[in-house]
């Protein structure tokens, strides 16, 4: 292995990658300086830090405190080009893209292509938006039920 190199082979199942050394990511060889790991890998790489050598928080958000927030992110969102966006992928939209899975993508190409008002694909994607952060919810309840639990206020 390289010197400098951090190797995390045993971790990642046996596959050989390498993060930059420095810490600012960048690596003197590399122009394209960054972890090099694969997404399907980066569940099983270890900590850098072990959890009993670190304070680890999870944000707790209550759902009558997120709920407003993501209504207001999606409206954001549309008064910010979403559904432009979606227009100009119509032509090439295909679902078996990992970006056709984007909550919020199907619902407005939905409205586009005239299967629903765009009230509905709002209202669609805002209650994709709540079943996706309850499943994040009962993910961090799983794997985080030690971790210090922060609310937050306001």
């Amino acid at each position: 292995e390289e010197e400098g190199a951090l190797g995390v082979g045993e971790a990642a199942g046996g596959a050989e990658h390498r993060r930059p050394a420095s810490p600012s990511g960048e690596d003197p060889e590399d122009q394209h300086a960054g972890p090099r790991i694969r997404v399907e890998d980066s569940a099983r790489l270890a900590p850098l830090l072990a959890v009993e050598d670190a304070a680890c928080y999870v944000l707790d958000a209550p759902k009558d405190w997120l709920t407003p927030r993501i209504e207001r992110r999606f409206d954001s969102m549309l008064a910010s080009g979403a559904l432009e966006e979606a227009r100009a992928n119509l032509a090439d939209w295909d679902p078996s893209l990992p970006s056709s899975k984007a909550i919020g993508a199907p619902e407005l190409i939905a409205h586009l292509r005239g299967e629903s008002t765009l009230g509905e694909a709002r209202e669609q994607a805002i209650v994709a938006t709540r079943q996706f952060a309850k499943r994040q919810r009962s993910w961090f309840r799983s794997r985080m039920s030690r971790w210090m639990k922060l609310s937050p206020s306001g």
